[in-house]
């Protein structure tokens, strides 16, 4: 909505690391950071290789984790 330039926005979150306040380094990195997923926990939890699974096969093996 707004255009701050960078620096600005910098400053900002210099600042929020002084004052504690919701803005500082921290959460500026998240925000502006390349997000990586990974579905590798996925696919160790309900034991398979590769995805895509079939959709009976996924169902299927979701209820009987569920079972146990």
């Amino acid at each position: 909505i707004w255009k701050l330039p960078k620096g600005i926005i910098k400053l900002l979150a210099n600042a929020g690391d002084w004052l504690h306040l919701p803005l500082n380094n921290e959460r500026l990195k998240k925000l502006t950071g390349n997000y990586l997923v990974s579905n590798q926990k996925i696919k160790e939890t309900i034991g398979v290789d590769r995805l895509p699974v079939a959709v009976k096969t996924g169902l299927a093996d979701a209820i009987a984790s569920f079972k146990r």
